[in-house]
């Protein structure tokens, strides 16, 4: 029997998607965790999770995050005892979102002109084929 880690959504968190409960076998050295794609979705077995970007201000970021339980069971079936609050890796909801304050993030500068950066871009362009013919030329 191998060693298994069960993944429990966290009831009432307003900054984590509801989820059913994962369990993953741990057979092999790394578990993946990841967003839901076109290739993998979201199971019962896997740590697939289908999360979307969100633009409200009240979340973490800009994406909510995944807040789980996890229970983790030797292979010989025996429990992991439950972290104490002291322990390094105990993590509560205010760690996680700082408190209440959202990370603000500014993606656009006014000095940042587009034509300026289409401009940068034809003259490397432009460089790259005069180095290209000239390279040709010589060859």
């Amino acid at each position: 029997m191998a060693a298994k880690i069960t993944l429990s959504s966290e009831p009432d968190q307003p900054h984590s998607p509801t989820f059913s409960d994962r369990i993953l076998v741990l057979d092999e050295e790394t578990v993946a965790v990841s967003r839901a794609n076109s290739e993998e979705k979201p199971e019962t077995e896997n740590a697939v999770f289908d999360c979307q970007v969100e633009t409200d201000k009240t979340y973490c970021g800009k994406e909510k995050c995944i807040i789980a339980r996890l229970k983790i069971n030797f292979a010989d079936g025996t429990e992991f005892p439950e972290g104490a609050v002291n322990d390094k890796f105990f993590i509560t909801q205010a760690d996680i979102c700082g408190q209440g304050q959202s990370k603000q993030v500014q993606f656009h500068h006014q000095e940042d002109n587009i034509e300026d950066k289409v401009d940068q871009l034809e003259n490397i362009n432009a460089q790259k084929i005069g180095k290209e013919n000239e390279i040709l030329k010589e060859t």
